[in-house]
């Protein structure tokens, strides 16, 4: 849809010209969003709230899958990788690790007399587990 807007008394001071704007139907992840109320404080009407356009590919996945539910990059197998302890939950003994390629999953019993925490820097192996197509953390260690 084509519509003409701009002026000299706001940002960015250009005359009126055309834009193209682009508009889609609401997904049903938007259709829960609260409104907004206005500039000038009226209260906001009903109905859901405009939400802006997604500045990367990452921030489209989340509105298309859900919050939380963006793809995630799994890291490939190599050998001394260097990370971060992202989540553990010591009472179920798994958790994630952050590293430069992507996260890994890590279980306890892959790590030798070392209890991990959130924020700890380690090194580990990464490789393709047996049974699925993911990768996992082996033989961790904390960074020297």
């Amino acid at each position: 849809r084509l519509m003409v807007c701009g002026g000299y008394d706001t940002w960015p001071f250009e005359g009126p010209r055309e834009r193209l704007v682009l508009v889609r139907p609401l997904r049903w992840q938007e259709r829960s969003l609260p409104r907004r109320p206005s500039k000038d404080g009226a209260a906001p009407g009903p109905g859901p709230a405009l939400v802006p356009f997604p500045v990367d590919a990452r921030s489209l996945e989340v509105i298309r899958r859900g919050q939380g539910r963006a793809a995630k990059q799994q890291a490939g197998p190599a050998v001394g990788c260097q990370g971060v302890v992202k989540f553990f939950n010591p009472d179920k003994g798994f958790g994630f690790i952050t590293l430069a390629g992507g996260e890994v999953f890590v279980h306890q019993r892959e790590c030798k007399d070392l209890r991990l925490a959130e924020g700890l820097q380690v090194e580990c192996d990464v490789v393709h587990t047996p049974r699925k197509t993911k990768t996992r953390a082996t033989n961790v260690r904390l960074v020297p």
